[in-house]
């Protein structure tokens, strides 16, 4: 008898197996797809990332050519500055400027020479 009940549990075993095997085989069309999904959006997300780090660098470049730019006005700006120190220039007049004193002169009534 242990020789048929141990044959039998054996079948059942072999049975169970066949089931558990093909609930597994029926899962792989799905696990498959998911696999063949994260490949083509890892693909996407690679040129992605490889757009990014081109537009990052060319963004770099741009920065750096910037401040070479705002460095070499300041250096202008400094120079014209010592410039400026060294001649100690005093603001002139404009010869076309009048005179407040003059302006304000006129506008005022002279007196009247005596009528005869």
């Amino acid at each position: 008898m242990s020789d048929e009940t141990a044959s039998a549990e054996g079948k059942d075993q072999v049975s169970q197996w066949i089931h558990q095997g093909q609930q597994i085989l029926a899962l792989l069309p799905g696990m498959l797809e998911q696999t063949e999904r994260g490949r083509a959006r890892s693909a996407e997300v690679e040129v992605e990332i490889e757009r990014l780090r081109h537009e990052v660098a060319e963004l770099r470049r741009e920065n750096q050519q910037l401040r070479t730019e705002r460095d070499e006005i300041a250096d202008a700006f400094a120079s014209v500055n010592e410039i400026a120190t060294k001649v100690r220039v005093t603001p002139r007049r404009s010869p076309f400027e009048r005179d407040p004193r003059v302006t304000a002169q006129a506008g005022t009534p002279t007196a009247a020479a005596p009528a005869n």
